[in-house]
């Protein structure tokens, strides 16, 4: 997941001190501490691309800049539509294992200018791109057998390995490539650079200490055959491995997100776990779970030590899944919670989720990873968090599925007795988080989808993406916007903006964005359309007083 920045407030430690001991009820399927804010103008989808392939597609992730540059990357499998990415050509690739991936984007958002076909035997998933500087893309994520990366190809040293490219796009050539792996599954779930390189974390299932060029951990290699270890990486500029640290567990631990390092050299990692944990290189003990699994929030500094940790679950199952971490200090974390549940820091907080059957939650962090505010929401059924985004005015979203209906902020989205990909976006303040608006797929019951990745390019402007079901009789449709695609689960990417005058026209297309203006008339031809133009004819008189 791409990371940006956030300004957060900077409280005090008396007001740390004063975190109250309580249990919060959920209200209208949604509860904030600390909020008090009226919700700004939803977002309205402006366009929209279907991976459209014979069988299965899936969006997983997607990255942009301010100045439209885009990436994205998805999986699919059969023959794909290269047409479906907006061009006017009839060609069509092939997958050659279960599932291949394809990272594709440009210059101006959604207006496909390159793509890369990653394919190989087996399957093959990408978990994350991002944009770096010199047209450079980041891209990571696993392969079971075989992959072929540009002019590379890698092979699996055991069930699943993980692979880590640098792609030029003005070049169209892959730069670097390196994979990871031992004799059983060892995947990569999420990557973000520092100054010097790249960090990332996953899990690992397999026994290091029978593998050749795995001697980085700083806690020796060590057996994770049995109960998987949660693993953090720390690769150079150019993708050489470096150095590494496992947390193991004794019975299971997965590492989902990592957020950026802080300027003193300090980053945070967050999953979920079962069990007991053991933390090497750290004298952090005593973690343990407290029903069937449990969020880990841990600090990790330079040399990849674990300097802190805050455990947030209770009697069922929760589990952390993205994080940012924040330029004024903290970090924003997005998790998935069900039930009643405690945090270790300040030991025995309270905190209440009974909205659904497992719920959403959204938490601000102080910088030693104390909860400051939470917001969670959800339906009667499962809902799942998939991704966060943020940008630098205090906005962010985060995206995932929902099982059922919710209402947040007087929205009704989700569809009865079906799963569908939403997008919910939310403000913080210095009263704790706000949620502004929601969206969701719409459709018939039965309708089966998810939303994996969201990004936001601004505070008004974001990229959203995921897979539903195509559209049709039993299918979905996002913001007006069919899904085509020939099998039952279809890739999407849409772009969304608001629309602050109520007029269905996005606000960065609106000729008057702030005047309701559906006709979008400009008889003179400049940057103002007539609702809003104090000179219609560019006569240099006002309108007001023109006869003509």
């Amino acid at each position: 997941m791409p990371k940006l920045t956030l300004p957060l407030l900077i409280v005090g430690l008396l007001l740390m001190s004063l975190t109250p001991n309580v249990s919060y009820a959920p209200e209208e399927n949604t509860y904030s501490y600390k909020a008090n804010y009226s919700p700004i103008t939803p977002g309205i989808v402006e366009s929209l691309i279907s991976i459209n392939s014979t069988g299965d597609s899936n969006v997983i992730s997607v990255d942009a800049q301010q100045n439209g540059i885009w990436v994205a990357c998805a999986i699919f499998n059969g023959t794909f539509e290269l047409n479906s990415l907006g061009g006017s050509g009839q060609d069509s690739i092939e997958s050659k294992g279960e599932s291949d991936i394809l990272i594709f984007g440009g210059s101006s958002i959604l207006s496909v200018s390159w793509y890369s076909h990653l394919d190989g035997v087996g399957e093959n998933i990408c978990r994350g791109v991002s944009l770096l500087p010199n047209d450079r893309v980041l891209a990571y994520g696993s392969y079971e057998q075989s992959i072929s990366i540009g002019s590379s190809t890698k092979y699996s040293e055991g069930m699943k390995d993980s692979f880590v490219g640098l792609y030029n796009f003005s070049m169209g050539a892959w730069t670097h490539v390196t994979d990871f792996g031992g004799p059983d599954d060892d995947e990569i779930y999420s990557m973000s650079e520092y100054s010097n390189g790249f960090l990332a974390v996953g899990n690992t299932n397999s026994n290091l200490t029978n593998s050749t060029g795995l001697g980085v951990f700083s806690s020796g290699t060590m057996d994770c055959t049995i109960n998987p270890c949660g693993m953090v990486l720390d690769y150079s500029s150019g993708l050489s491995l470096s150095k590494g640290n496992l947390v193991s567990s004794d019975t299971n631990i997965k590492f989902y997100d990592v957020s950026n390092r802080n300027a003193a050299g300090t980053a945070a990692i967050i999953g979920a776990f079962q069990g007991n944990l053991t933390f090497h290189d750290s004298s952090v003990s005593g973690i343990v779970d407290q029903g069937s699994w449990d969020i880990i929030v841990a600090q990790v500094n330079s040399t990849l030590g674990i300097t802190g940790v805050n455990r947030i679950g209770g009697s069922g199952f929760d589990a952390g899944k993205a994080i940012e971490s924040v330029s004024g200090g903290g970090y924003l974390i997005a998790t998935e919670v069900t039930g009643q549940f405690t945090s270790s820091r300040p030991y025995n907080a309270s905190y209440i989720s009974n909205a659904g059957g497992r719920d959403i939650g959204v938490f601000q962090l102080y910088d030693n990873l104390t909860i400051f505010s939470n917001q969670n929401f959800g339906g009667a059924g499962t809902d799942q968090l998939a991704d966060l985004s943020y940008d630098n005015t205090g906005s962010f979203a985060v995206s995932g599925q929902i099982e059922n209906q919710i209402t947040i902020n007087g929205t009704n989205i989700g569809i009865a007795s079906s799963k569908v990909a939403f997008l919910t976006a939310f403000t913080t303040n210095n009263q704790g988080i706000n949620s502004d608006w929601a969206f969701s797929a719409t459709g018939s019951l039965g309708s089966n989808g998810r939303g994996n990745t969201v990004h936001l390019t601004s505070s008004d402007v974001m990229l959203w993406g995921g897979r539903s079901t195509p559209s049709g009789p039993t299918g979905t449709q996002i913001g007006g916007f069919s899904i085509t695609g020939g099998g039952s689960g279809v890739g999407f990417l849409a772009l969304f903006d608001i629309d602050e005058d109520g007029d269905a026209i996005g606000s960065r297309l609106d000729i008057c964005p702030t005047v309701f203006d559906p006709n979008q008339l400009n008889w003179d031809n400049d940057q103002y359309g007539d609702e809003c133009d104090d000179d219609d004819d560019q006569d240099d008189v006002l309108d007001d007083v023109d006869l003509c």
